[in-house]
């Protein structure tokens, strides 16, 4: 995607810890960020942003210089920029980060990255207000898709293959009233083939899809719907050529909160379900069946919860990875059968998700960190040797992340949607490697 970067912060060399010996395996902390500091890049440039009007299907304007640091409330520009925890070791060389411009769109609620027009790298997809989708092109343009009703929640957009070509469709929902399926267009616009309403009293007769994944249990590149829905777990699918002749299918029953994570953890052809638990438990249902697999026991106290991600750590299976919210404690499961190595942060980490780096099986997690209430990031890679994990703190404000590959090279870039405690509104941060 061809934007100007507003800002551009370049790092000097930083430490790896190392596992303690009396450990298998080895569990680390994160040193001290005022420990080590490294220069800023004497050549760091400062260019112009793109912004436009959210009324327009194309927005070019002059522009402003923007700060990266300005969004990190209680910290200031000369801390944050020299406060990168690395060391001595050249593997762990901390990455560029820049702030990448977006055209103005209005107030964002919540983002995708996927890829709209099928061409190999994603889009941006921003819901903004509560009836109204804008996507980001490659050139930056904007394209205004209205919805035919209001969607309160952007964990209720569900971007996803309807049919088998190419372009992404979609699958919205608002709370058991409204019900839309559309397909797209090709050019970031959707054509809604159908909608379904509910009026009161008849309220929650549709499915209540705020969590769930798109998966291809049958590998036809036509998708279903994993979702949590009341108290069980099961796929929703065909939704064409109208929405009500849905089917549902039955996994398995859960007990209170429940996520999902869609994978090929054995590295099959057909995808895998991790349903997530409370009390950094999981359970993972092989396809194309789904039946009961492996149960994974992260390292928490019952009353613990922890973020589960799956990632692609190079060969044909993902690995799952939690983050302990209260303890800090980051796990790495891998193997068969899929044992864990951890790294402890020893403090407080929230919002954790996974960056694809243009070295292979290499990629990086990118976790929110609000000990102390800093709203800094904890930037964790080199999982190769895991948990020797390289380690910095940056200064991006906390929010909800997506990731995706905007400009197809193969290096993830992050959308940061902020809420409190830290600054509204929707950034967009490129981790290039070293």
């Amino acid at each position: 995607m061809n934007r100007h970067l507003a800002l551009y912060l370049a790092l000097s060399l930083g430490a790896c810890p190392s596992p303690p010996n009396d450990e298998p395996g080895g569990s680390t902390s994160s040193t001290d960020p005022t420990a080590t500091t490294g220069p800023t890049d004497p050549t760091t440039p400062t260019t112009s942003a793109s912004s436009g009007s959210a009324s327009s299907d194309s927005t070019t304007s002059d522009s402003t210089t923007s700060d990266l640091t300005t969004s990190a409330a209680t910290t200031s520009a000369a801390t944050t920029i020299d406060d990168w925890t690395t060391g001595a070791d050249d593997d762990c060389v901390a990455p560029v980060v820049s702030e990448r411009s977006l055209p103005e769109l209005g107030d964002v609620r919540g983002v995708h990255l996927v890829d709209l027009d099928g061409n190999g790298d994603d889009e941006l997809l921003a819901l903004v207000q509560i009836q109204t989708l804008r996507a980001v092109l490659d050139d930056d343009s904007v394209v205004t898709t209205d919805l035919p009703c209001a969607i309160l929640d952007p964990g209720a957009i569900f971007p996803l293959h309807l049919d088998a070509d190419e372009t992404m469709d979609i699958i919205a929902t608002r709370d058991g009233e409204c019900m839309i399926a559309g397909l797209g267009t090709g050019d970031g616009a959707f054509t809604w083939v159908d909608v379904v309403k509910v009026e009161w009293p008849d309220r929650g007769t549709l499915p209540r899809l705020g969590r769930g994944v798109a998966i291809d249990p049958e590998g036809d590149g036509v998708d279903a719907l994993a979702v949590v829905d009341g108290f069980e777990v099961g796929i929703y699918s065909n939704f064409l050529p109208d929405l009500t002749m849905i089917k549902w299918a039955p996994i398995t029953a859960v007990a209170g909160y429940a996520n999902l994570a869609v994978g090929q953890l054995d590295g099959a052809p057909a995808p895998d379900l991790l349903i997530a638990r409370a009390g950094c438990e999981a359970a993972i249902h092989p396809g194309p069946d789904f039946a009961a697999g492996s149960v994974l026991e992260g390292d928490a106290l019952p009353n613990e919860d922890c973020a589960w991600l799956l990632g692609g750590f190079g060969g044909a299976a993902q690995q799952p990875v939690t983050i302990n919210g209260s303890s800090g404690v980051v796990e790495y499961w891998s193997g068969d059968p899929l044992s864990s190595a951890s790294f402890d942060r020893n403090g407080r980490l929230d919002r954790g998700t996974l960056l694809e780096s243009a070295l292979p099986g290499d990629p990086r997690l990118l976790v929110a960190n609000d000990d102390d209430e800093t709203l800094t990031m904890l930037l964790l890679w080199r999982w190769a040797s895991f948990p020797a994990l390289c380690t910095a703190s940056l200064p991006i404000p906390y929010g909800v992340f997506t990731a995706g590959d905007l400009d197809g090279d193969g290096i993830d870039e992050l959308a940061v949607v902020g809420e409190w405690p830290g600054p509204a509104g929707l950034r967009l941060f490129a981790l290039n490697s070293p």
